[in-house]
């Protein structure tokens, strides 16, 4: 029998992704949710386990080890400065926030506090993903990336496609090249979003988002001189690799699929609280927490949202 202490977090919204959080950590081992923040549930909910408190200000007082951040994002930035404030490290979710100059602020709050901070860009658990990264830093570098994630839903009338769904594109073609785009330009038509990021060298990205695609689909291929390597999520995940052919031209003349890589089965939300119960530990692991991604995506998000207003090219 296990004596090793047990994460006691809070939960702050029990919408639908914060009932996500209740479900995984309830298969988490040494993980108790102690109590959600929420006036819309009672007492009892999830079999009286959880203690249900209506106001998430009274929140930042009770015993706990970290807290999870799972309201609309423009409540965010508040909830989170409390926590940082109150020395509670926090999983918030994506966006971070609305605006670039409030997470440049909560930023260096974390920092000077030295309050640790996990943004969920859940794509980034994926084991798919991480595999794929890991693959193409044995390949070389990356010359193209096509992400496209869509589905039926939600429709939410507080945040739009931009800052619901892209997040997650983003924080991926960020992570993989190292850096922010030179220029960006968006356009949407009929509820889909197409965002064009200019890294310079040749080396560009396009994102692809919608809320009325008649299935759920999750793919990112990321195109390398010689290879491809293309994760899918649905129907289960998966990631292929390619050998590609070149001509004089630089047409493709061939593609040769290799065989499928192998990946973990475990579901990115699992491993992002794993992760951030292990990194709040006593010397826990702590890398992938931190601001400055969050920051550099809200960065590219201002720039398309700036580029769908006035048509034009947006240059960083």
């Amino acid at each position: 029998m296990s004596t090793e202490r047990r994460i006691k977090l809070g939960l702050v919204g029990v919408g639908r992704w914060g009932q996500r959080f209740i479900k995984t950590a309830e298969n988490i081992e040494g993980v108790d949710i102690e109590w959600v923040a929420s006036n819309s549930l009672k007492n009892g909910y999830y079999e009286k386990r959880i203690k249900v408190i209506p106001d998430w200000h009274d929140s930042a007082t009770l015993d706990i080890d970290g807290a999870i951040i799972a309201t609309p994002p423009d409540t965010h930035a508040e909830i989170l400065e409390n926590f940082i404030a109150s020395g509670i490290p926090s999983i918030v979710e994506k966006p971070l926030c609305l605006d670039i100059r409030t997470a440049n602020h909560l930023n260096e709050l974390s920092t000077l506090n030295d309050v640790p901070v996990l943004v969920d860009h859940t794509q980034l658990f994926q084991p798919a993903f991480e595999a794929l990264h890991k693959r193409i830093t044995q390949l070389g570098s990356v010359r193209y990336i096509r992400s496209e994630g869509m589905g039926m839903g939600p429709f939410r009338s507080d945040v739009p496609i931009l800052w619901d769904w892209s997040p997650h594109d983003i924080s991926m073609c960020l992570t993989l090249l190292a850096g922010l785009p030179k220029y960006v330009y968006a356009a949407e038509d009929q509820n889909f979003l197409t965002i064009s990021l200019d890294f310079g060298q040749q080396i560009k990205s396009t994102i692809v988002n919608s809320n009325v695609f008649p299935e759920k689909r999750r793919s990112f291929c990321a195109y390398m001189d010689s290879h491809l390597l293309h994760f899918t999520e649905y129907p289960d995940a998966r990631l292929t690799e390619y050998k590609l052919g070149l001509a004089e031209s630089q047409d493709f003349y061939s593609i040769e699929r290799l065989e499928p890589i192998k990946i973990s089965s475990a579901k990115p939300l699992d491993r992002v609280v794993r992760y951030f119960a292990q990194g709040i530990k006593k010397g826990g692991n702590q890398d992938r927490f931190g601001l400055d991604l969050a920051c550099d995506v809200l960065r590219v998000i201002e720039a398309a949202s700036q580029s769908l207003s006035k048509n034009v090219q947006i240059r960083l």
